[in-house]
């Protein structure tokens, strides 16, 4: 099967992807796609992601990111609120989407950015294989056939290091994951 770790990166406010993004599974090819903010880990089978691939998904980020930058200008509350908030009618399927999402968690919209990109980027490649890895700053989107293991861990030793794993069914996928600062 394979293997995803994600793990709390955040350390004395340090960021260092890295430390997560190492122990993805070696069964796929690891590549990685970065637009302003949005740094995308793939993992995706061997020989897929060529050049004419990468251009669209980097076409395809880069206008979900400035749909999502025009309506932040129309309605600056989204961007800057902590609490639900209901966009305004016209706004892009994607703000609808992170709207939606970060209610049920109840916060505000832009939480759920992280994830919404990797969902985006995941939906896509998916219409080329059936095994995708999306990562995007540990907001993960997961798709793969065989059986996938997720490792929790927090970066330095708790009891829980090494002993918090998550097996998922292919029938059960795509699955999200996420991997909060602080979670420990």
């Amino acid at each position: 099967s394979f293997l995803v770790k994600i793990v709390v990166w955040w350390v004395k406010g340090m960021e260092d992807r890295s430390l997560y993004r190492r122990f993805y599974g070696l069964e796929l090819a690891q590549h990685r796609l970065t637009l302003g903010e949005t740094d995308l880990a793939l993992c995706l089978p061997p020989g897929l992601y060529t050049e004419e691939l990468a251009t669209e998904l980097t076409n395809l980020v880069m206008e979900q990111r400035s749909r999502l930058q025009a309506y932040i200008l129309d309605d600056p509350v989204y961007a800057a609120s902590h609490a639900p908030y209901r966009p305004q009618p016209q706004a892009p399927p994607l703000v609808r989407a992170m709207a939606e999402a970060s209610a049920l968690a109840g916060v505000g919209p832009m939480a759920a950015v992280a994830g919404a990109l990797a969902l985006e980027a995941g939906r896509f490649l998916r219409r080329y294989t059936k095994d995708v890895i999306v990562d995007n700053g540990g907001d993960t989107y997961l798709a793969t056939t065989p059986p996938c293991c997720v490792g929790i861990s927090p970066v330095e030793d708790t009891p829980f290091t090494g002993r918090l794993v998550l097996r998922t069914q292919a029938v059960a996928q795509p699955l999200g994951a996420l991997s909060p600062s602080g979670m420990f």
